[in-house]
């Protein structure tokens, strides 16, 4: 049996971390006598975060946000029902805490992609990003489905359903709820107080460093 890496351990104690909310906990520093039940279940989980690009601390407080748990042991982690309360503890961060740092930090993400997009295809404006086609579809449309943009870096450059010349099914075969999800977090985006004013923010640098560049 091949030792755990660096990573691997860490993503154990960051489960013990977190199972131990509130109370006390040391982080497991010896992993040469783990069982092999906990060596498998570590690898297997390590595999579905780095495969989907998972942050473990968000995955592994998902459930107990979700569902309340008191306790959720490793297997669960293991499995598509750990997957899908991920997901669904991320659409609730969206739909409900604009300003939560998750979303902030989605939108420093989203921003320096669209950067990197514009600055590669030689586009002044952080709001070119939304003209620029892959085939069929709109990039950021593919974009948004493979986690490189967020919902609320589209709101940020004003992006306006009726723009979009694509049929709603269309569109939403890429990105499920894509035009309800867009709508309910508008009104989310123009009230918050932090989410909003970082975005003004980023856009006005991206601007003058495209501008800058020409």
């Amino acid at each position: 049996m091949s030792k755990l890496s660096i990573y691997e351990q860490n993503i154990y104690n960051t489960f013990l971390k977190v199972s131990r909310a509130g109370k006390g906990f040391r982080y497991r520093k010896n992993f040469d006598n783990i069982s092999d039940e906990k060596y498998t279940y570590i690898k297997k989980i390590s595999h579905i975060l780095n495969n989907k690009k998972i942050d473990p601390y968000m995955f592994f407080t998902a459930p107990y946000e979700m569902y309340a748990e008191q306790y959720v042991d490793l297997k669960f982690y293991t499995t598509f029902g750990a997957i899908s309360s991920y997901k669904k503890y991320l659409e609730t961060l969206q739909l409900t805490k604009p300003d939560h740092s998750y979303n902030i930090s989605q939108l420093r993400n989203s921003f320096k992609h669209i950067y990197q997009e514009c600055f590669d295809k030689n586009l002044s404006s952080s709001k070119d990003y939304l003209t620029i086609q892959k085939g069929l579809y709109p990039q950021y449309i593919l974009d948004l489905k493979d986690g490189k943009i967020c919902y609320y870096a589209l709101l940020s450059l004003d992006l306006c359903e009726k723009n979009i010349n694509l049929e709603k099914k269309t569109v939403e075969f890429v990105c499920k709820n894509f035009y309800n999800l867009l709508s309910s977090l508008r009104s989310r985006f123009v009230f918050s107080k932090k989410i909003k004013p970082l975005s003004i923010k980023l856009i006005k640098t991206i601007n003058k460093i495209l501008k800058n560049d020409e």
